[in-house]
């Protein structure tokens, strides 16, 4: 009942403020004037930016597609902005105050949040041949693919079918006693993906969950999944919440699907299609509003061992700690003394026919390629010699691998750059 009051709710705040039409293009003509009536926009694809040289993972801006319902526009509000009410969300209502435009690109520097996530895009249906303002707006379920997600996003909604269920189970480890259930998902391309409950919630979607029938899911948490659960075409599973949203699909549901096309580079899947190095280096706007992943076939030609090439992290969730001056370990996520070991992260020199790239490499791939762990490496470096270390770096490169990558601009020096992260090995016919 307080779910669809709260619907209710934010269907009615989306119609007060809805998205101003021709929004997009006052803004675009009205960049150079000092004061612009207000305009609200609807924020669609949010993501944030993480600021990979942040202990805490700190959020540095946050890409988004501005739209007023018919035209849509690249968009930044960075970290340091002032949002005067409201908190951001994916597909929000904002009424912006002040921007600038760079490169055709959007930077909002003050806006309010006048509507809540309607969990819906809006769409305003413009007269053909008339210059009649537009007047009806209808709201269209914006569904994204899996192919498209990816640990940083959380304003998503997906649709998927239950292709396998398991049992309810109870468990009793040093954590404590509890509840855990799992469903195997798959969405229209049949990619499939491991959803799993814990506990309160656990309990309250075992019953929900039905095998063969299809349902719309949000609010739940992508993490990468364990070796030993991964499904074989992903390496992530969703952790579903007791606040997750789950609604089976209405045989006779005709709301209309917008379906997120950001999973597709020249026509090929993100996350299969293999390219040429120089295809991503070529090209500085990869990776500005979302994370897009390649598959590339490539040499690895140089590790430097003058690098920091592992770090102490938490053997629990595998953060980064610091010792204390009681020569402990402090994980700042477990918030606790705990105990750690040394993970690799590294980079690595590419190169293809095309031409090179440096990419950053982390601990299960690092693994594969040095062929020990970041243990074994240091204590090789510690008792059995620099050249040793040298030589086991050395028999690393010249060999031949299929990467997953990912590419996404971070910010550096206050200058953007193009970061290359090397995801997984995979298959070669992959």
């Amino acid at each position: 009942m307080e779910t669809k009051e709260n619907d209710l709710l934010v269907e009615m705040l989306a119609s007060t403020f809805s998205a101003t039409g021709g929004g997009i293009c006052k803004l675009l003509d009205k960049a150079d004037v000092v004061f612009v009536e207000d305009i609200v926009v609807q924020v669609l694809d949010l993501n944030k930016v993480i600021d990979l040289d942040s202990v805490h993972d700190m959020v540095s801006e946050y890409l988004f597609t501005a739209s007023d319902g018919s035209t849509e526009l690249k968009a930044m509000l960075p970290a340091h902005a002032e949002v005067r009410s409201g908190m951001l969300e994916n597909l929000c209502l904002i009424r912006i105050f002040d921007y600038t435009l760079d490169a055709r690109t959007l930077i909002v520097r003050s806006c309010d949040v006048v509507a809540p996530s309607t969990k819906m895009e809006i769409k305003i249906d413009e007269p053909h041949g008339s210059s009649i303002p537009a007047t009806r707006t209808f709201m269209t379920r914006r569904i994204f693919a899996l192919d498209s997600l990816d640990a940083t996003k959380t304003d998503w909604e997906i649709e998927l079918q239950v292709k396998q269920k398991g049992d309810l189970r109870s468990y009793n480890n040093s954590k404590g006693n509890g509840f855990v259930f799992d469903v195997t998902l798959a969405d229209k391309k049949d990619k499939k993906i491991r959803a799993v409950m814990f506990n309160k919630a656990a309990r309250k979607f075992y019953p929900k969950f039905k095998l063969g029938k299809t349902y719309y899911i949000s609010g739940g948490t992508l993490k990468p999944t364990k070796e030993q659960y991964k499904i074989a075409d992903n390496d992530y599973e969703i952790i579903l919440g007791e606040g997750t949203i789950v609604k089976e699909v209405d045989d006779n549901d005709s709301t209309p699907k917008a379906k997120s096309n950001f999973d597709k580079i020249d026509q090929g899947n993100v996350t299969s299609i293999e390219v040429p190095l120089s295809k991503i280096t070529n090209d500085p706007t990869l990776g500005q509003e979302k994370a897009v992943y390649f598959n590339v076939k490539v040499f690895v030609t140089y590790i430097s061992s003058n690098q920091t090439m592992w770090f102490w992290a938490c053997k629990t969730c595998h953060k980064k700690v610091t010792e204390t001056v009681d020569s402990g370990y402090w994980c700042e996520k477990c918030n606790a003394i705990v105990q750690c070991c040394l993970r690799y992260v590294m980079e690595v020199k590419i190169s293809d026919h095309s031409g090179d790239a440096w990419v950053t490499v982390f601990n299960e791939v690092a693994e594969e390629l040095i062929g020990c762990t970041a243990e074994e490496l240091a204590r090789i470096k510690a008792s059995e010699g620099y050249d040793k270390y040298q030589l086991k770096l050395e028999k690393a490169t010249g060999t031949q691998h299929f990467f997953r990558v990912g590419v996404q601009q971070a910010e550096f020096m206050n200058k953007r750059r193009q970061k290359i992260t090397v995801l997984a090995q995979v298959p070669a016919d992959c």
